[in-house]
């Protein structure tokens, strides 16, 4: 999986903003969906299965594009951050493996779905780096961290 990848697609080119107002616009029955994606520029299907709720992944105008998405929240990995932050700051080195343990038994511990590795109780290398380069650039201070990613 390349960690760079440049769009390619034309899906999803529509904006949430005309998304909303379409859904509102048949919600409130001023519009029928064919009026509705055309107005507003959305595609007509996406609209009814938006409106319906038969969209397993998206909910009302959030984009969802493709079939990996997020493990943790955003709430969860501000955790975590501030949990290696934490290790940091006593001095208790947290190395890339470390991290990886971590995560995982994070996931594991709260029944959050995940595609981690179930052999080796790790996570994957790009979302090892992808998370350590985050945690760079939230505390530079730290040499352990800082290091690894080096």
């Amino acid at each position: 999986m390349p960690r760079n990848r440049q769009r390619t697609s034309t899906q999803q080119s529509w904006t949430e903003e005309a998304m909303t107002i379409a859904i509102r616009a048949v919600n409130e029955k001023r519009m029928g969906y064919h009026k509705a994606s055309k107005e507003y520029g959305v595609p007509k299907m996406t609209l009814i299965r938006r409106v319906q709720g038969d969209n397993i992944n998206a909910t009302g105008s959030k984009k969802e594009l493709g079939r990996f998405h997020s493990t943790f929240s955003e709430v969860q990995e501000k955790g975590l951050v501030a949990h290696v932050l934490e290790l940091e700051r006593r001095f208790f080195g947290v190395t890339r493996k470390h991290l990886q343990s971590l995560a995982f038994e994070l996931a594991e511990k709260n029944h959050i779905k995940h595609r981690f590795n179930m052999e080796k109780r790790l996570v994957g290398a790009d979302w090892d780096l992808t998370y350590l380069l985050a945690l760079s650039a939230v505390a530079r201070f730290s040499t352990n961290v800082y290091c690894e990613i080096q």
